[in-house]
């Protein structure tokens, strides 16, 4: 209801205010109400029943609210309004991926049969995960989502075996010492300093890396050339 209503009310309200309405919104945190009713629909509902029909519902809501949000707008103003939520974002669909992969050990032995518990929760998932994307389409969120995963690095611990993270989320740790060196778990910065008989860079770099990015080093601008030898190595 409150969704649905937020985006009739755009359609006539004068445009001198919309965007100081659309900045309470974004403080209110209306695209993380958008997501949590996402995650509170039955992911097990079957087609042609009450709960697929009120799936389908709010799904539309949302889609109809944050399209009238976008098309009520300049794309200057939604840039503005909601430039800092691409992290947040991203970790919401990254649920949607994960929960649509899970699977039903005693009922998912046949991938071929669609009607299995797992395969109406991966369609379900993949519905959201739409819904989730128009959001972001509407918001003007694309090109910021883009750069935040450019900017997240890969877990550099050699044993690691999944670098880049499950749909590309990269690396979300940094080691305790230095923070320098990105690891995508605390599991792999504990076995980057665990593992013996094997050459580990970070191991030899990570006292060097500690006193570079050490608050007392800050303003010696010397620090800078260790700190550039040792991220770029001849």
């Amino acid at each position: 209801m409150l969704i649905g209503s937020t985006g009739m009310m755009f359609e006539h309200i004068n445009p001198s205010v919309q965007k100081d309405i659309l900045e309470a919104f974004v403080k209110s945190d209306l695209a993380d109400l958008a997501g949590s009713v996402l995650f509170a629909l039955n992911a097990n509902a079957i087609e042609n029943t009450p709960d697929s029909d009120t799936n389908y519902n709010l799904m539309k809501t949302i889609q109809t609210t944050f399209h009238t949000i976008g098309t009520t707008h300049t794309p200057a103003i939604l840039e503005e309004c909601s430039r800092d939520y691409a992290p947040d974002w991203i970790k919401v669909q990254h649920q949607f991926v994960v929960r649509g992969m899970c699977m039903d050990l005693y009922t998912d032995r046949d991938r071929n049969i669609t009607t299995t518990p797992s395969a109406v929760r991966k369609r379900h998932y993949e519905l959201c995960n739409g819904v989730w994307d128009s959001v972001a389409q509407a918001l003007r969120l694309k090109d910021q989502i883009a750069r935040v995963r450019r900017a997240w690095n890969g877990c550099v611990f050699l044993r690691c075996q999944d670098p880049i993270g499950i749909d590309r989320r990269g690396a979300a740790y940094a080691c305790s010492e230095c923070k320098a060196v990105p690891y995508c778990s605390v599991r792999c910065q504990a076995g980057d300093w665990d593992i013996r008989g094997e050459r580990d860079p970070h191991r030899h770099t990570c006292q060097q890396l500690s006193q570079v990015f050490d608050p007392a080093h800050a303003s010696d601008p010397l620090s800078f050339a260790p700190l550039l030898s040792l991220l770029n190595p001849q």
